[in-house]
């Protein structure tokens, strides 16, 4: 009696277990076997609320959707979750793929759409379409005729789509070598200038010309790879809206048609190891964002993120800002929000946050706020206040911060940006820590903070620390200020709001000499702001300011340190004849040496604040190098000169002196031959003095 008891014991609880899961073949959806497994995988999520709905390894075929909006769909629905297997390595192991039509400007339906759920998990896949709806090649002709026609001829990679009459949206060019951006503008955004023909079929060979001249011709040489894309606007890949308790987990996104991961009106929404990356010969994911995330609510945490090859924005975090539209009485008003809500609930007893012409704020109580329009792409409510507006608030236009449609903080950590023809991150909400991310050929800004062109808000409590940004911002985005990291107000015509309570920290920036004007942070419209213990390497100007907008800063133990790697603008060879040597120098890079006579190298730099510096000059020891090479500080004091002797002791950094300089000039180091042997130049070193 009592062994039965254990076995019936025991059986319950493999039935409690199983109760919870519901296995996609159990609904004839089966992988690798080409059939269409959409009506399966939707009756598996049907079955019922608080399920684990399995899949197995392998590729699952999305053919038929659902209607025009959705193939996979979890609808009114809780404690879902969508889980496919994963290989020994923990990385996804089964394939959602979309079966596509060819066809320009597409908008198909989204693989998946999560709407109005709570509690819903997507885990352990990879989102794939077929065919992807663009492509990839090397150009392998260029031509310009006397008439003004101007034309590339491309070698479409192979297994990779060659389609006619398709347009050229959202392209851009490569390096054949590193496979990394070329470092030019995009070759086209929203604008095709023609349709690609094909000139020879068996050979891939595509041809897009246009009689009044290509816009993107000198950008672009035989050689080169380039990337286009059919279109670039409609419904996004993955769509999850008016859902609360969102995780996304262990997802590779290969092709997206328009944004990848679209998240708007939902709440708690936790983003771990996504991963976009194209696969095959394929150069670029996506013509959009990577992940966009609009008016969503409670914590938001991203980590794990990878994040290449997307067109536009790698992570975008947005939280509308709104104006007074017109007044009705003291305390009552109809707010225009810039973007369509959807109805999103502005509940009683949230904020409101009014902003005044210096930039100060004040907030109001909502009692009640009933929408009643969605026009030209606004939103409209009818708002009464527990209290009359502010009295500099029933002017017309006053901007406003909602607090109902922003998220009470946002996280991101431990991700890496890379390859895109954007911006990696533009952050447009309070409350903001950015900790442990890696940005690398960037073409925009790679973090862009306050409120962008004609949408978002200038947040505060921002924190930016621990993070490595190489190669970004080579152009600025359409009249925008320039930097690595911006923080700035967009609608500073319209609103003196000011991005406040902002910390920059303990941040390496790294072969940033694209324009002098381009400095690695640039700051406006912000009451206040700390830049301290940042690292500058092959930057030209670390940070700039505007003064008449920006109050508040200190800036402390900020590093300056210029070296010859890849720099032929802040290091220069000023006579002699110089060439690569076999000697390593500073953190490994390659050194330059010359013989003695004649031989002048000069590094220079601009000062990020106006402070004494520690000045170290990296030397490169060798019993062949010069004995007594003259180091040349300038700084404000008098010029100030060393003898070093390179050929004893060891390779590393010495240490000059302490030197005043003045924030925002351009400064000079430099070291000359004039005792025998080789004279050897790496890299010198300024570090900020408190």
């Amino acid at each position: 009696m009592k062994r039965f008891f254990f076995v019936s014991l025991a059986l319950f609880a493999y039935a409690a277990l199983l109760a919870g899961t519901v296995h996609v073949s159990t609904f004839h959806a089966y992988p690798d076997d080409g059939i269409d497994d959409t009506a399966g995988i939707n009756q598996a999520i049907a079955y019922g609320d608080n399920n684990i709905v399995l899949f197995d390894a392998g590729v699952y075929d999305l053919i038929t959707p659902v209607d025009e909006d959705r193939f996979i769909q979890i609808s009114n629905q809780s404690g879902i979750v969508l889980q496919g297997a994963t290989t020994v390595q923990g990385k996804p192991n089964t394939t959602l793929k979309r079966h596509l039509s060819v066809e320009s400007m597409a908008s198909p339906p989204r693989a998946l759409y999560v709407f109005q759920g709570t509690g819903i998990t997507v885990k352990n896949f990879t989102i794939d379409n077929t065919p992807h709806l663009c492509t990839s090649g090397e150009v392998t002709q260029k031509f310009s005729h006397g008439d003004g026609t101007q034309g590339v001829q491309v070698t479409v990679f192979p297994g990779l789509p060659v389609e006619p009459d398709m347009p050229c949206y959202a392209a851009n060019a490569w390096d054949s070598v590193t496979l990394d951006l070329k470092e030019v503008e995009s070759l086209t955004y929203t604008n095709s200038p023609g349709s690609w023909s094909i000139v020879d079929s068996a050979n891939r060979i595509v041809e897009l010309s246009c009689a009044d001249g290509l816009d993107f011709y000198e950008n672009i040489d035989s050689g080169d790879y380039i990337s286009w894309h059919y279109g670039w606007n409609g419904l996004s890949q993955m769509e999850i809206a008016k859902t609360t308790g969102v995780i996304l987990e262990n997802l590779e996104i290969r092709n997206a048609v328009n944004i990848a991961i679209l998240i708007g009106s939902s709440a708690d929404v936790s983003l771990t190891n996504i991963a976009m990356a194209a696969n095959g010969n394929q150069l670029s994911v996506g013509p959009r964002d990577g992940i966009h995330l609009s008016r969503c609510l409670g914590t938001i945490v991203a980590s794990g993120l990878d994040i290449n090859r997307v067109r536009w924005d790698g992570l975008v975090v947005r939280t509308p800002y709104a104006e007074v539209h017109s007044l009705t009485s003291p305390n009552r008003f109809n707010m225009a929000v810039e973007i369509k809500t959807f109805s999103q609930v502005i509940p009683t007893g949230s904020t409101l946050t009014f902003i005044d012409s210096s930039g100060e704020l004040v907030e109001r109580t909502v009692s009640t706020a009933t929408p009643y329009q969605m026009l030209d792409d606004k939103s409209y409510y009818d708002v009464t206040l527990t209290s009359d507006l502010p009295i500099f608030a029933q002017q017309i236009g006053t901007h406003i911060k909602i607090g109902a449609l922003a998220p009470t903080s946002v996280s991101i950590s431990n991700s890496n940006f890379e390859n895109i023809a954007g911006a990696s991150m533009i952050l447009l909400a309070d409350d903001i820590t950015v900790e442990n991310t890696t940005h690398r050929k960037i073409m925009f800004e790679a973090i862009h903070m306050g409120g962008h062109t004609e949408e978002g808000v200038a947040g505060a409590n921002i924190q930016i620390r621990e993070s490595t940004f190489e190669n970004c911002s080579w152009i600025n985005k359409w009249g925008q200020p320039a930097g690595t990291i911006i923080l700035y107000n967009g609608h500073a015509e319209v609103s003196e709001a000011k991005l406040r309570n902002a910390v920059i920290s303990d941040n390496w920036f790294k072969d940033q000499l694209y324009e002098t004007t381009i400095p690695a942070i640039n700051v406006a419209d912000v009451a206040g702001i700390t830049i301290s213990g940042n690292t500058f390497e092959n930057v030209y100007k670390g940070m700039r300011f505007d003064t008449e907008s920006t109050s508040g800063y200190n800036i402390t133990s900020n590093t300056v340190i210029i070296d010859n790697s890849n720099n032929d603008m802040t290091y220069s060879e000023l006579s002699g004849t110089f060439g690569y040597s076999g000697l390593t120098g500073y953190g490994g890079s390659s050194t330059r040496y010359a013989w003695w006579s004649g031989a002048l190298a000069e590094w220079k730099f601009v000062a990020p604040k106006s402070s004494d510096y520690d000045v170290y000059v990296y030397v490169v020891e060798h019993t062949s190098s010069d004995p007594s090479a003259l180091i040349s500080i300038e700084s404000d004091d008098p010029t100030s000169q060393h003898v070093i002797d390179y050929t004893t002791g060891v390779s590393g950094w010495q240490y000059m002196g302490k030197y005043p300089y003045t924030g925002q000039l351009l400064y000079g180091i430099t070291n000359q031959g004039q005792g025998g042997g080789y004279l050897r130049a790496d890299a010198v070193m300024l570090i900020q003095d408190n």
